[in-house]
């Protein structure tokens, strides 16, 4: 009986292993023909097999012939494939054609013709680097810029006998496309306008420069003593036209209070705010000005800076004077005076150190040479 028993269990088992050995191939062509219909319709390669896509390439296998450069910041590109976003889609976010179109007008509001236009464009595709070009504007204050890939474009205008208005003219555009800003929109119709303003006839005016300095240093007042400053000698001295006092606690020791203090006993000061300060005013001065500075109060400041139209002497003298101090440092002064008494403040013009571009001409800088 054990034997028959044992027959047939071997009868079976064998039986099986000849089912599953006839079954296999048709899973195998059965899987063969799905594969076919999945590619069906894909382009090919001259090979007949079918092409890879962007979005059929696995993330980890970006060709080497493609290296991506560090997206600028607030843009994270996502992996090919992953929610509908691949790598040609982040490309288009940051690298995409630029347009330009822009104006040049005086401070009337005439057209400028003639100025010089330099353009430089961010690329964040390789080759990445920054492309410059420059251009020049037409008889209507017009230029325009075209056929260039990147994604942001400064914009610098000037000319000869100008000054460029820094306070309205925009420097920076932003063509990418960003979740919290839209990109921005060139417009034929509407230029972006650039203010230069004319010069005019300039003064020689003494400065606060003395050797490589550009600035007059001041240090040690700390204790309410007073300082006196020559304007003409760029030091201090004790017929200087300026006075100087502060208090300020000694370092290390906690801070509650500290103040500051200048006057000019002939004469006085008016602040100003100008981009171009160059006409002072007749009158309206005052002789001293002063801050005490208070932990809690409103005003408190760990440091100062100032800028005014001043006047001293007899006969008077006019001029203009940006100071700098703090409660752990000293004063630093920045003046230029009219010495020949008119009000005057403008200085002559200089030869420009700026290297320029041809108009026309095109130079692209590598990141590793900029």
């Amino acid at each position: 009986m054990r034997t028959k028993v044992t027959a047939t269990a071997i009868l079976a088992l064998c039986l099986g292993l000849v089912l599953m050995w006839l079954l296999r191939p048709k899973e195998q062509e059965e899987a063969t023909t799905m594969s076919a219909q999945s590619t069906e319709g894909q382009p090919s390669d001259t090979h007949g097999a079918p092409a890879r896509t962007a979005s059929s390439r696995p993330a980890s296998s970006v060709s080497s012939s493609e290296p991506l450069a560090s997206p600028p910041n607030g843009i994270t590109p996502q992996a090919p494939g992953a929610s509908g976003i691949g790598l040609e889609a982040w490309k288009q976010k940051v690298q995409r054609p630029i347009e330009f179109y822009g104006k040049v007008v005086d401070e009337l509001g005439q057209p400028v013709k003639g100025a010089n236009v330099s353009f430089s464009c961010n690329q964040f595709i390789p080759p990445a680097g920054s492309f410059t070009t420059n251009t020049s504007s037409d008889q209507a204050g017009l230029f325009s810029l075209a056929g260039v890939m990147g994604g942001t474009l400064g914009v610098h205008v000037e000319k000869p006998g100008y000054y460029p208005v820094k306070g309205t003219n925009p420097d920076h555009f932003d063509y990418m496309q960003h979740s919290t800003s839209e990109a921005f929109s060139p417009n034929s119709q509407q230029p972006v306008v650039f203010h230069l303003r004319r010069r005019g006839a300039g003064a020689e005016l003494i400065t606060s420069r003395h050797g490589v300095a550009p600035d007059l240093e001041i240090s040690g007042l700390t204790n309410g003593s007073t300082v006196r400053v020559n304007f003409f000698n760029q030091n201090i001295s004790p017929d200087g036209q300026l006075e100087l006092s502060a208090t300020k606690p000694p370092r290390g020791e906690p801070v509650s209070r500290w103040s500051f203090r200048m006057s000019i006993p002939s004469g006085g000061f008016i602040e100003q705010n100008e981009e171009f300060p160059f006409e002072a005013p007749e009158s309206g001065y005052k002789p001293m000005v002063e801050f005490d500075f208070r932990v809690g109060e409103t005003n408190w400041s760990q440091s100062l800076h100032k800028s005014y139209y001043i006047v001293f002497g007899q006969p008077p003298r006019y001029g203009r004077i940006d100071v700098q101090t703090g409660i752990y440092r000293g004063v630093s002064l920045s003046y230029a005076i009219n010495a020949d008494g008119t009000r005057n403040l403008e200085p002559r013009e200089t030869a420009a150190s700026r290297r320029e571009l041809p108009p026309g001409v095109s130079e692209y800088i590598p990141p590793d040479k900029r």
